[in-house]
């Protein structure tokens, strides 16, 4: 049998694809496990959790590669969940900037694992999915280089307005994080994800999530700091936690979260997690 050229270039473009393809889920393997290999040394020499390692890692082999999170990170997140069950505490686990979802994908199947009761605690995801917004001036140097490459005092004022507009960083897909959630057999109808701005989002959704057990803040500036704190932490309940992600790195997060604590006479101590990550539990 005779094969045309045009046949034979497509076999040709459908095995390059193959490849591709197969090339693609090999490196995302490789780099899965080359977190899991880190986590696993980690809880070793730390001596985190020692009897619960293989469940532990098992649970972060799924999410490793839809989390920022470091291993710190994600055993603040089951020491949490342990001291929400154990407590008895009833609220919801609310994170505002769930990125791909990592982070509630773990928290979902920690508290399962932990013995938590779904019908006690949903879980809320807020994301814009479409990236990071812009900047303001209160979010400093450090954000500056990091979103524009560029020193603060050389962006022109429009650019430090804190304007509502995708600046293309951190971009993610809502499925991903029903995917997360989905796959954890959290109860789907203890689940809720909401798109858009914070400052569009929380406003018309914060009655509806009613208590909060643990708040977990990822929206990196001032801004989305600011309006996170002012709309959701009444509804944190005593004993609560809250867990400020970019407060070590980004300036903005914690000029917002220190005036916050200013206004409001907060003085619970802020527990170190990572070079980044900060939490408190609420008075």
């Amino acid at each position: 049998m005779t094969i045309s050229f045009g046949e034979d270039a497509k076999r040709a473009t459908k095995s390059l694809i193959s490849t591709t393809c197969l090339g693609s889920e090999l490196l995302d393997r490789y780099h899965r496990s080359k977190r899991v290999r880190r986590a696993r040394a980690f809880l070793e020499a730390g001596g985190v959790f020692p009897a619960d390692h293989e469940a532990i890692l098992r649970d972060f082999a799924v999410v490793a590669q839809n989390t920022q999170l470091s291993i710190a990170g994600i055993a603040n997140i089951e020491a949490i969940a342990r001291h929400v069950v154990s407590s008895g505490r009833s609220g919801a686990f609310v994170e505002c900037g769930t990125w791909r979802g990592g982070a509630l994908g773990y928290w979902a199947r920690s508290f399962l694992r932990n013995g938590g009761a779904p019908h006690t605690s949903s879980i809320w995801g807020f994301d814009s999915f479409e990236g990071m917004p812009q900047m303001t001036e209160q979010d400093g140097e450090f954000t500056a280089r990091w979103l524009h490459q560029r020193p603060l005092a050389e962006l022109p004022g429009e650019m430090l307005r804190g304007q509502l507009t995708k600046t293309g960083l951190n971009v993610a897909l809502e499925q991903d994080v029903w995917d997360m959630l989905a796959s954890s057999g959290y109860p789907q109808d203890r689940v809720h994800v909401v798109k858009g701005w914070f400052q569009n989002s929380l406003p018309p959704n914060a009655d509806k999530i009613g208590p909060i057990a643990v708040l977990r803040l990822d929206g990196d500036f001032y801004e989305s700091t600011r309006v996170c704190l002012e709309q959701l932490y009444d509804r944190v309940v005593s004993g609560g936690v809250v867990i400020l992600d970019d407060y070590g790195v980004f300036p903005g997060c914690k000029q917002a979260t220190d005036e916050f604590f200013t206004a409001r006479r907060i003085s619970a101590p802020l527990l170190y997690v990572d070079v980044a990550v900060r939490y408190f539990f609420k008075p």
